[in-house]
This record gives C-alpha cells, sequence and structure tokens, in this order.
C-alpha cells in the first residue's frame, strides 16, 4: 500500500504542486517588474520629471528647448522601461524553462532509480 501511495503522490499529486509553484513564481516575477505598468506608461516622462516643470516660462526659444528635452526624457524613459520590461520577460521564460525541466526531471526519476539499481545488481552479481 505504501508503495501504491507514494506513485500516486508522485505522479499525480507532486506535479500538480510543481505547477502550482511555477504559476507562483511567474505571477511574483511579473510584479516585481511591473510589467503591465510599464508598458501602460511606457511613453510617460521618468518618474513624472519635466524640464518643462523646474523653471519659469520664457521666451519661445526657451519654450522649444523645453519642448525638445521633454521628448527628450520620454524617448529615455521609453528604453529604460524597455529594458525593464525585456529582462522581466527574459526572466519569465528562463523561470518556465526551469520548471518545465524540474517536472520532467521529477516525472523520470523513478526511471532512473530503476535503471540503476538494475546496474548495480548486476556489478554485483
Amino acid at each position: 500500500m505504501v508503495i501504491l501511495d507514494y506513485i500516486y503522490w508522485h505522479f499525480f499529486v507532486a506535479p500538480k504542486h510543481i505547477f502550482e509553484l511555477l504559476a507562483d513564481y511567474e505571477y511574483a516575477m511579473w510584479h516585481r517588474f511591473l510589467i503591465t505598468r510599464h508598458l501602460r506608461t511606457l511613453f510617460a516622462p521618468w518618474h513624472r520629471r519635466k524640464p518643462s516643470d523646474l523653471k519659469s516660462k520664457g521666451t519661445i526659444s526657451e519654450k522649444l528647448i523645453d519642448i525638445i528635452a521633454d521628448f527628450y526624457i520620454r524617448i529615455l524613459a521609453a528604453f529604460m522601461r524597455s529594458l525593464i520590461i525585456i529582462a522581466g520577460l527574459v526572466l519569465e521564460i528562463i523561470i518556465f524553462l526551469i520548471f518545465i525541466s524540474i517536472f520532467f526531471l521529477w516525472i523520470l526519476w523513478p526511471l532512473v532509480v530503476v535503471i540503476l539499481i538494475g546496474k548495480g545488481v548486476s556489478l554485483v552479481t
């Protein structure tokens, strides 16, 4: 009976928990990198700072320089947010691949044990 309980746990209960852990890790990394928030605010100013907010309004040329600086900061912020999003998605893929390999190793482990026991018995005899 213990062997049947172990087989049931090993092939039915534990894989379900492996995939639950995978979902938890994926959820945590998604929120650690704030992927949806960065996608939503991709072209927003970095930390809501714009050069045009820092000084009083002046001549037309100063306003034009402020507009160009605001555009530059938005592009820089989009680049930084894109890097964060890409890093988060790459980490999501790595975590997924690690858990899939853990799952297959878990399923194949009893076969490896049986093969190694068989080789050990053949060496002894």
